[in-house]
């Protein structure tokens, strides 16, 4: 094995001449020999002398491709580095002192790699190759850090952010890389999040709509932390509703609004009327179904936490507010000329939203509330 490993490593300098000429076909098929071997010494017991651990210099030639300046080439490598991970234990010292300063380069060279164009006007389309890459490297980090832990992670980014803030892009890389870690930290911290936040909530113009689709992101992930700090919850609902109206960030702004309402509902509900403004403000806006529901969704969550003595005029309060759009695309469509005003099949396209929008709230309204009031809803407040 010793010789293969060593004949394999002397196409490293190859490598190197294939990148300086731009030649990615052939850093390509370098890099996939590299990782097929890396692969097959990993399938190798722990402790045994052909365990990959026992060649350094080839996870080295591993950190160098994930520094490639194309991310398809790194993404040829970064599915090797969760594998890795779960396949070994950090009981043996040695091991483990390896595989962290690894995983500290790694987190670095994907931060580098997640960055956008400084220049460029990002719009978000879900089938484009970058964002793809993006998806996958956060989900290879998500899937580290339940052997790694958060705590490196999330200072190496902080490190990382502090000494880059000057550049948007290399900020949002950070928050971006951050929002993998932030399920896994506890709600009880008080050290990790609260600088991030701070900053996050004192900013006067976000500086790109994909910054602040990721902000918005990372408040939703952090949602946990979030019920055990109320302090923040304010300032962080405030940044969402303000981006539930813009179209390309109603997406994330609605998911992190669902997110928060599940684990700081008996804080929000003191929101409740000015949700039911929000939401009387969205009919028309052009949303999609699950972002609706999202919002729907959001609004009984809280709706759950009140007193029972206000839930029923509250419900009815949120179906009347429904009400209004299904009763319009019913007028319309009864015209003669109806068909002229707008679109059928958007007409029933947003039809079907919003009866979507009024089962989902029947269905997340807690039992007591709905067996008692259904019946009085359905005769009274439905078109």
């Amino acid at each position: 094995m010793d010789d293969l490993v060593n004949s394999v490593l002397q196409y490293e300098d190859f490598y190197c001449q294939a990148l300086q000429k731009e030649d990615t076909d052939r850093c390509k098929n370098y890099v996939r020999i590299f990782v097929e071997l890396a692969e097959s010494l990993t399938d190798k017991e722990e402790g045994s002398p052909e365990n990959i651990f026992a060649y350094p210099r080839l996870l080295e030639l591993l950190l160098v491709c994930c520094s490639h300046p194309d991310y398809e080439i790194i993404e040829m490598v970064v599915d090797f580095w969760p594998a890795l991970c779960d396949s070994m234990s950090l009981k043996d010292e040695r091991i483990s002192a390896v595989l962290r300063n690894c995983h500290s380069r790694l987190i670095v060279a994907l931060w580098k790699s997640c960055r956008y164009d400084p220049d460029g006007d990002w719009l978000e389309d879900k089938d484009d190759d970058f964002q793809s890459f993006r998806r996958h490297v956060w989900d290879c980090v998500f899937e580290m850090t339940d052997i790694m832990g958060y705590s490196p992670s999330w200072e190496t980014l902080m490190q990382l952010l502090s000494t880059n803030q000057s550049h948007w892009d290399a900020v949002e890389s950070s928050l971006f890389l951050m929002s993998a870690l932030a399920e896994k930290i506890p709600g009880d911290d008080n050290v990790l999040v609260t600088p991030i936040i701070n900053a996050l909530t004192t900013l006067s113009a976000p500086p790109k709509l994909c910054f602040q689709h990721t902000v918005l992101n990372l408040f939703g992930h952090l949602a946990q932390w979030f019920g055990k700090h109320p302090d923040y919850t304010d300032k962080a609902l405030t940044i969402i509703a303000a981006a539930l109206p813009v179209a390309k960030l109603s997406d994330p702004a609605s998911w992190a609004l669902q997110e928060l309402s599940q684990f700081c509902r008996s804080h929000l509900t003191k929101y409740f009327h000015q949700l039911m403004s929000l939401l009387t403000g969205l009919d028309g806006q052009g949303l999609h179904e699950d972002e609706m529901e999202s919002v729907s969704k959001a609004t009984i969550n809280i709706l759950n936490e009140m007193p029972s003595n206000s839930q029923l005029s509250c419900l009815q309060e949120l179906c009347a507010i429904m009400k209004r759009p299904l009763e319009k695309i019913i007028q319309n469509s009864k015209r003669p000329n109806g068909a002229q005003n707008g679109d059928p099949g958007s007409a029933t396209q947003n039809l079907h939203v919003w009866l979507n929008n009024m089962g989902a709230v029947f269905k997340y309204v807690n039992s007591l509330t709905r067996s008692t009031s259904i019946v009085i809803l359905l005769i009274s407040r439905c078109p």
